[in-house]
């Protein structure tokens, strides 16, 4: 769904399936409020909400409070050389991410990343049959999701070289985002990852205009990852990686989401995650004093004192 357009938005509210049209074109922004202290604040009406379009206020005509709606998440997990050690770590944080957040009416699908992006599995709200595919499949192949590495030239081990790197985690949260940019109503992608990408042809920049086109906040989890070579006797030396902690950091701020980058446990993790989720809210105005010039419009959004609003940082105004 594009950020600025005519929409029709079909809800899920219990048993029933009203259906809220807007005649006007939106820009359509999720927001998540929290007090100083990190709490998400609930029950805020559209009075509560102020915003602003490259500095020029703007009139929110569309007030939407997300708290019941169904969910859908796109888990992307890196199972690339320098997480192997990691993927037990992987099956058991996603398996808890299943039990403690998805709910009767919420879907997800499972992607894994290495040289390749691989759809593991598709929109499903089965939690019984993802965790079987993270118990059982999580190294298997799956199918391509997104353009595959093509051979690129010869290294001079004579092996060939390839367009895209060990990594390609940029690449992930791209074609990730592609998925999730017609549905409707609270999204989310959840990325496992030490965030060091090796051969993606999307840049961090890319992956981050995907994600706010198809309005998802992305979730980074940070997981160390490790480096094998050979020493010069002989014997495989491992090596932390680290984490690429900035880029983690700016690809969920610019999204809206959150880093977890301090090996909090994951309960703890997804209880936030799902709070903010579960109580977010959707705004959405027709700019105003401003040229639709198909630039990125930076967006301010605020909600009175005290309070923190997170959300995209911006729209691509298409003309």
């Amino acid at each position: 769904m594009k950020p600025f357009l005519s929409i029709a938005v079909a809800v899920l509210l219990s048993a029933q399936e009203p259906t809220i049209s807007v005649n006007v074109s939106l820009v359509r922004v999720a927001c998540t409020v929290t007090q100083q202290n990190g709490h998400v604040v609930t029950g805020l009406t559209q009075s509560d909400f102020q915003v602003r379009d490259r500095g020029v206020p703007q009139s929110v005509a569309y007030f939407w409070s997300e708290n019941d709606l169904p969910l859908t998440v796109g888990l992307v997990v890196d199972i690339s050389g320098s997480q192997m050690r990691n993927l037990a770590k992987h099956r058991a944080t996603i398996r808890q991410f299943l039990k403690q957040v998805l709910r009767p009416g919420d879907r997800a699908f499972l992607v894994t990343v290495a040289t390749n992006v691989r759809l593991l599995r598709d929109f499903t709200g089965d939690g019984a049959v993802l965790a079987d595919d993270v118990d059982y499949r999580l190294r298997d192949p799956g199918a391509p999701l997104g353009p595959l590495c093509v051979p690129h030239g010869i290294m001079p081990s004579g092996r060939p070289q390839r367009t895209c790197g060990g990594s390609i985690i940029w690449n992930a949260v791209h074609a990730a985002s592609k998925k999730l940019q017609d549905v409707s109503g609270r999204k989310a992608l959840l990325v496992l990852t030490d965030g060091v990408d090796s051969g993606s042809d999307q840049r961090l920049a890319d992956a981050i205009q995907a994600a706010q086109e198809a309005e998802t906040a992305v979730y980074s989890i940070g997981v160390k990852g490790e480096q094998s070579s050979i020493g010069l006797v002989g014997r495989v030396r491992i090596a932390r990686t680290g984490l690429n902690r900035d880029e983690l950091k700016y690809l969920a701020d610019d999204t809206g989401g959150a880093a977890f980058l301090d090996n909090r446990s994951p309960e703890k993790v997804f209880a936030q995650i799902e709070e903010e989720l579960r109580g977010l809210y959707l705004i959405g105005f027709s700019p105003q004093g401003v040229a639709c010039d198909g630039e990125f419009h930076e967006l301010e959004v605020t909600a009175g004192k005290d309070r923190r609003v997170r959300s995209r940082k911006g729209y691509y105004c298409r003309p």
